[in-house]
């Protein structure tokens, strides 16, 4: 979804860094298409939404980012005991 060598101009960690499409077309605008396809994913991705429902997440986990010091209600929601 990137060319490698502006990720790295650009300081992105690829291990942790997490982007919003918004955040990625500020740093590389409509500048990369897959090399094989020519597409812009992003583009692709963006015109199957319907009145904008989608979010557009580039990272190689995308998953939320935990709060430093999770509440005690936090983590009771993603840390239940069985019993």
């Amino acid at each position: 979804m990137m060319d490698l060598e502006a990720m790295y101009e650009a300081n992105l960690n690829p291990h942790k860094d997490v982007l919003s499409r918004q955040e990625y077309r500020k740093l590389f605008g409509h500048t990369f298409t897959h090399p094989f396809t020519g597409l812009d994913y992003i583009d692709l991705y963006m015109d199957l939404a319907v009145d904008n429902n989608i979010e557009v997440v580039l990272a190689n986990h995308p998953r939320p980012q935990a709060p430093q010091e999770p509440s005690a209600e936090q983590w009771g929601k993603y840390h239940r005991r069985t019993r």
